[in-house]
């Protein structure tokens, strides 16, 4: 696994790389995706900004702890935002997280009474973390992200209650699918 982590795709000897659509110069030895990387990722931090980007050679490229494929690459280009989005960067990506879930609790309707029990409590679990996923992201925003006037329940309150109704919903779930020998629980 660890010569795996080390492998290093082919690099051009000057490969095109770009932050924020400006071209970028590398300190030597930063030629592998993940020195080209952290490099970004540096320089959007001196800029007071976040990577929220990362492409090799116009295909998104998710940091998963490898170097990469082993395949040549031309171009690296690292888009980042505004510490201050980053609240709304997370909105939406728990407003996405929400639709992605929502579409996967109606094709599981089908799924579930289709399959024999076994299969039916796979699925359970795997949508049952999607279905918790926007809830996570919302977690990581800061209190002071909303108006926390005496006359709101706070967003911490509100996150709370959320994630009882989460578990609730979960537990009927289960003891629903355990009635109907869907064997979830």
């Amino acid at each position: 696994m660890l010569t795996q982590t080390l492998e290093s795709p082919v690099v051009p000897e000057d490969p095109r790389i770009l932050l924020d659509g400006e071209s970028v110069k590398l300190p030597p030895g930063r030629r592998s995706l993940s020195g080209i990387r952290s490099s970004l990722e540096t320089l959007a931090m001196e800029r007071q900004r976040v990577l929220r980007s990362f492409s090799v050679d116009g295909k998104a490229h998710h940091h998963n702890g490898s170097s990469g494929s082993g395949e040549p690459f031309a171009k690296v280009e690292g888009r980042t935002m505004d510490l201050d989005q980053m609240p709304l960067h997370l909105i939406a990506a728990a407003r996405d997280q929400a639709a992605h879930a929502q579409a996967s609790v109606h094709s599981a309707v089908m799924f579930v009474l289709i399959n024999e029990g076994k299969v039916a409590r796979e699925f359970w679990w795997n949508l049952a973390l999607e279905l918790k996923q926007p809830l996570l992201t919302l977690c990581l925003l800061p209190d002071s992200t909303f108006d926390d006037s005496p006359s709101r329940a706070s967003f911490t309150q509100l996150r709370r209650s959320s994630d009882q109704q989460v578990a609730s919903t979960s537990l009927r779930i289960i003891a629903s699918c355990s009635s109907c020998h869907c064997a979830i629980g």
